[in-house]
């Protein structure tokens, strides 16, 4: 299983290339991404989800995510 860093990690390289994708007009390609980002960034978080003495860290990671699943559409899964 990959750890939290590498997952959130990969999770920001995907936003970049996500937000790339959006300044040349492809929609379509942005949002593709920014779920791929939120899958990743979410299974971050769960990862830490029981882990309270992570904090600030579980905070973020759960925000990242929930500002992903609203980004791309994903709000029942966020």
């Amino acid at each position: 299983m990959q750890d939290v860093e590498t997952l959130h990690r990969e999770a920001m390289e995907l936003v970049d290339q996500a937000i790339l994708a959006r300044q040349q007009d492809d929609a379509e390609v942005a949002i593709a991404l920014s779920r791929a980002a939120f899958s990743k960034e979410r299974a971050a978080a769960d990862l830490v989800a029981n882990q309270f003495d992570l904090e600030p860290t579980r905070a973020v990671l759960h925000r990242s995510a929930a500002v992903l699943a609203i980004e791309c559409g994903e709000l029942r899964d966020g």
